[in-house]
């Protein structure tokens, strides 16, 4: 009689954890993935954050907008000459 209640606990112990270990690893993979998805959508936020700042000092100050269009884009006046100096 005891030695079916042990087979009988061992099978179902045995049964539970095939149930529940692919459970727990696909827990575990979406947590993972969760981490990764936040740290993304953290770093996104920093970038709109940056964008929000430069449309502010490009509504603000219109030095700003030639001052970026020279820097990032090359623009140049009509009058001025571009001199490369390399070090």
């Amino acid at each position: 009689m005891i030695l079916r209640i042990v087979a009988v606990s061992a099978a179902v112990g045995i049964l539970v954890a095939i149930v529940y270990f692919p459970t727990y690893s696909r827990l575990k993979k979406m947590r993972r993935e969760n981490t990764r998805i936040n740290s993304e959508i953290e770093d996104l936020r920093e970038e709109i954050a940056e964008y929000e700042h430069v449309l502010k000092e490009l509504k603000e100050n219109p030095g700003a907008f030639e001052k970026i269009a020279r820097e990032n884009l090359g623009v140049i006046k009509d009058n001025e000459i571009i001199v490369d100096i390399q070090e």
